[in-house]
């Protein structure tokens, strides 16, 4: 997929959400919404907790994120 120039893997991305304790099953999808000046592309991760105890939060998820992707490829939501 390539969204604002960078070329991206969703595979990649899945492989490191899958890694984040917690998360039992992943999947990520690049979404298009259409704006004013046109359509925008952005990414959009969707997981499966193991367990109701120790869920992680989404700061939780997105901060591991952070440390094993480029900001690029951080889901937008």
């Amino acid at each position: 997929v390539k969204i604002r120039g960078y070329r991206i893997e969703l595979g990649e991305i899945e492989h490191a959400l899958s890694k984040v304790p917690g998360i039992r099953q992943c999947a990520v999808l690049a979404k298009e919404r259409q704006t004013n000046t046109g359509t925008t592309k952005y990414l959009v991760g969707y997981y499966v907790l193991d367990s109701e105890t120790n869920t992680p939060s989404n700061q939780d998820i997105l901060g591991h994120l952070a440390r094993t992707l480029p900001e690029y490829m951080i889901p937008a939501a």
